[in-house]
């Protein structure tokens, strides 16, 4: 039920990650490395977002910093630079 996915192919593990709450749905059986359409990963999300403690928790619970989505992006080409952060900041 966990790696069920919506019209974008995000899951709840996509969703958590966003959110900053992935170490739950990990104990619980979800795919930590399962993809959406754009074959991005909930590390991807994260990445992109700048969450930082979810990042450091998805890598310890063997999330695969080295896949790539559509475009042949990994997470860490998806981090914000730190320019980005002082301009959304």
């Amino acid at each position: 039920m966990l790696n069920i996915k919506d019209a974008e192919g995000n899951s709840a593990m996509h969703y958590a990650a966003r959110s900053d709450k992935p170490s739950g749905l990990k104990n619980c059986g979800a795919d930590i490395n399962i993809r959406n359409l754009e074959n991005s990963t909930p590390l991807h999300a994260a990445s992109a977002l700048g969450h930082k403690e979810s990042v450091i928790k998805l890598l310890e619970l063997g999330a695969d910093p080295n896949q790539q989505d559509k475009l042949g992006r990994t997470p860490l080409h998806r981090a914000p630079t730190r320019k980005q952060r002082t301009l959304s900041s």
